[in-house]
């Protein structure tokens, strides 16, 4: 059994009816950030350069020793769920989804709602924490997603990719896609 795992879920509506649920999937997408930033927060002292979102080299130690933030406001992509149309291979060095789908109403673009963090869940074995978005598609045609994934907000104001995953998602126009990332600790 896993101890630490993370998956994602997601429903599409349209018209206020939910027209499909997936089922949970397994997610392979930690990537480097991730683990400096948990090093990071459970004391690393040390320093180590990191590329944050922008493609810009940062040293970890001081911008991740407090906090990585991924909830965010409606309308706002630099952290929380993010979503894209990028297809290369996931990689530990990943620092941004390869393609992120643009805020907006326009052609090939997404509504992005706030990002949100639910209260811890817990069972006799596990502890599950679920970060959710939602994205309306109002640009006209559908979309077609690709890419998913986390960004973070550290203490300071860099932004880090934590996780990206590949997953084919089509979004017709005028329909909402709730995504829920969901991680996991098991005994």
């Amino acid at each position: 059994m896993e101890n630490l795992s993370l998956k994602y879920q997601y429903d599409i509506s349209k018209d206020n009816r939910l027209i499909f649920s997936s089922e949970i999937g397994e997610c392979h997408s930690f990537v480097k950030a991730w683990l400096i930033y948990l090093t990071s927060a459970i004391g690393g002292a040390y320093s180590f350069n990191l590329k944050d979102t922008s493609n810009v080299t940062r040293s970890a130690s001081t911008d991740m020793n407090y906090s990585m933030n991924v909830t965010q406001g409606a309308g706002t992509t630099t952290s929380g769920i993010v979503v894209g149309t990028g297809t290369n291979a996931v990689a530990l060095d990943d620092y941004a989804l390869q393609t992120k789908i643009a805020h907006g109403a326009g052609a090939g673009q997404l509504q992005y709602s706030a990002c949100t963090v639910g209260a811890p869940g817990y069972t006799a074995s596990t502890i599950t924490e679920t970060i959710t978005r939602v994205f309306t598609n109002a640009s006209g045609g559908t979309i077609t997603i690709e890419e998913i994934g986390i960004y973070g907000m550290a203490y300071n104001g860099p932004y880090y990719c934590l996780a990206r995953d590949l997953a084919t998602i089509e979004l017709l126009n005028g329909a909402q896609l709730t995504l829920n990332y969901i991680l996991e600790v098991s005994i």
